[in-house]
């Protein structure tokens, strides 16, 4: 009988033993579980507003985001914890200063609604214009880089007097400034790191550039592209749109200054 207690006596104080032990790794297990959820991680946010279809590229290039540091349960999922991940990807919606931005933010272009024109931003038109090499950069231009369009003019200072072929009345202003070129040829930008792209018939039409306008801006392109030469010059995308002075017979009457000049 007296072995039989000790036996007793020693189970229950093994089981009171387990179930400390037990309560312990469940508290310890629940401390460390908020630890991880308390744990700050490193997590991309907008510096400033980012509009729909703008490029990952434009994004990082621009310095668009910036590293936050959060706990790791305020992280979504999918947050973007390195840039490169959103390279040569368009944003399929604006994405506001100070959120966190997820890789399902940006697709590869022509996923976002419609071929090239998911890639354009909001109150754009795409609109191509012709430009021969001598015209267009020497063929350095590709998707994505920012351009300035300059139109060089005939125009009469009284449309009423007679044309004399020996003293036309020439201009060259910037008819548009900083925009967008969304594709050159049919290469747009989801294609420009890929080298199998770069055919012959892609060289052929690389002198057609797309660009990103304004409704106004586009009706000004195609009555330059139908009447003008127009030369294209590479700008980097944080170029501001300058108020240039018009080069040559500048006396125009209002209404052909009006067509060339926008700033």
């Amino acid at each position: 009988m007296s072995n039989r207690r000790t036996l007793i006596a020693v189970a229950a104080a093994v089981l009171a033993v387990a179930a400390g032990v037990g309560a312990w790794a469940y508290v310890s297990g629940a401390d460390q579980r908020a630890q991880d959820r308390a744990k700050l991680v490193e997590a991309y946010v907008a510096r400033q507003n980012i509009a729909k279809g703008t490029s990952g590229d434009q994004v990082v290039s621009a310095g668009l985001l910036q590293i936050r540091r959060v706990p790791r349960e305020a992280v979504p999922p999918a947050a973007v914890k390195n840039s490169s991940t959103i390279k040569g990807k368009v944003s399929v919606a604006a994405i506001t200063a100070g959120q966190f931005v997820v890789s399902d933010q940006f697709v590869a272009p022509g996923r976002s609604g419609g071929g090239i024109g998911g890639t354009l931003p909001d109150g754009k038109q795409a609109i191509t214009i012709s430009v021969d090499d001598a015209h267009g950069v020497a063929g350095f231009i590709t998707p994505d880089d920012h351009v300035n369009v300059i139109v060089a003019a005939k125009v009469r200072k009284d449309p009423q007097a007679k044309f004399d072929p020996m003293a036309p009345d020439n201009i060259a202003a910037f008819m548009v400034q900083n925009v967008q070129v969304l594709a050159v040829g049919q290469q747009a930008a989801q294609s420009t790191s890929d080298k199998s792209g770069d055919s012959a018939n892609q060289q052929k039409n690389r002198g057609l550039v797309t660009l990103a306008v304004d409704g106004q801006d586009a009706e000004r392109l195609a009555f330059a592209q139908q009447n003008y030469a127009i030369y294209l010059t590479l700008v980097p995308p944080s170029y501001a749109p300058q108020n240039v002075p018009s080069v040559g017979d500048t006396a125009l009457v209002p209404p052909a200054a009006d067509l060339l000049r926008k700033y």
